[in-house]
């Protein structure tokens, strides 16, 4: 609860000011990509789909609740960093008996796959599958609970190896159509690098010691909508997206952002640009109480502007 109450708050930075005084010019940030020091990889490249299909099926193991098949597609050791918090790092027996143990307290799973990713880290020779989905679950007493996730798997020799899940919480009441395939789209292309210098600039400013109001708007779209990791949506013009900024920011005596990996997409489809961001957050209040977590976020870029956010949130363990 208490990461979901900063995650409100900083859902609120996306709301920004629109009457700083007149004589503040609107310098542009200098840190370009690849000047960003990237706590994972600098260099993600698309990939053909193939490696997909592991994903696809591991997941209708568990919508069939089918040890076998779910076992088929784990490497004999397994990493699991789930959104919680909580890591696991053990032999594929013990992933099978967690695994077990999930799929027990439930009736019926049923996955639906919002779009999917397959890309190299070409500066560390890894493979991995990315993957949004929700996941409904229904329990003995016939509740279904339901979660939006980012999932990154990483492949080796046509195994999983290691998963990295981040979560978006959504009203029980929302549905997603059942659909044959991706329910927005498995056809992404290598989008426009050059969008990456609006997501940075736009982080950056948010984490700069002397915040540049007027720049941050030139960041924005008239009109801009942010899915937030606890739940909560904002679909606003920019200057109500702006307007509690200041006073929220002032809250903090120092605020962290730091750049994992920074992935430029085009869903060819529907020809929407995307900047994918994986960070690693700090929040540091007056009273030097820290709060540190991972967030993922999707970028919709319109004419070189943010005009949606799709947020994701993992905690970090001994949080």
């Amino acid at each position: 609860m208490k990461n979901l109450l900063y995650l409100t708050l900083i859902g609120v930075i996306f709301v920004s000011c629109d009457s700083k005084p007149a004589e503040e010019t609107a310098v542009e940030p200098e840190i370009a990509p690849s000047e960003i020091e990237y706590g994972y990889s600098s260099s993600m490249e698309l990939r053909p789909m193939d490696n997909y299909e592991i994903v696809r099926q591991f997941y209708q193991g568990i919508e069939d609740q089918d040890m076998d098949v779910i076992s088929s597609y784990l490497a004999d050791s397994v990493s699991l960093y789930f959104a919680d918090g909580s890591v696991f790092n053990s032999t594929k027996d013990s992933a099978m008996m967690l695994m077990d143990g999930y799929l027990a307290n439930a009736t019926e799973i049923k996955l639906i796959e919002h779009a999917g990713i397959v890309a190299t880290a070409t500066d560390r020779n890894e493979d991995w599958v990315l993957a949004w989905s929700t996941e409904y679950v229904t329990n003995a007493d016939g509740y279904t609970s339901n979660d939006v996730f980012q999932e990154n798997f990483l492949i080796e020799d046509g195994k999983i190896r290691s998963m990295r899940q981040y979560i978006q919480a959504i009203d029980d009441s929302v549905q997603f159509e059942e659909v044959e395939g991706f329910s927005y789209s498995g056809e992404f292309v290598a989008g426009d690098e050059s969008l990456k210098q609006v997501v940075i600039d736009w982080n950056m400013g948010l984490s700069s010691d002397s915040v540049n109001y007027d720049y941050l708007k030139t960041l924005l779209a008239d009109t801009v909508t942010v899915y937030f990791a606890d739940g909560s949506v904002w679909d606003k013009p920019k200057v109500d997206f702006l307007a509690g900024v200041e006073e929220i920011i002032s809250g903090y005596s120092r605020i962290n952002v730091s750049f994992d990996v920074l992935l430029a997409a085009r869903a060819s489809n529907t020809g929407e640009d995307w900047v994918l961001s994986w960070t690693t957050e700090s929040f540091q209040n007056a009273e030097v109480e820290k709060e540190e977590m991972y967030i993922h976020e999707d970028y919709l870029i319109e004419d070189g502007k943010i005009r949606m956010v799709r947020q994701y949130q993992m905690d970090i363990a001994n949080n």
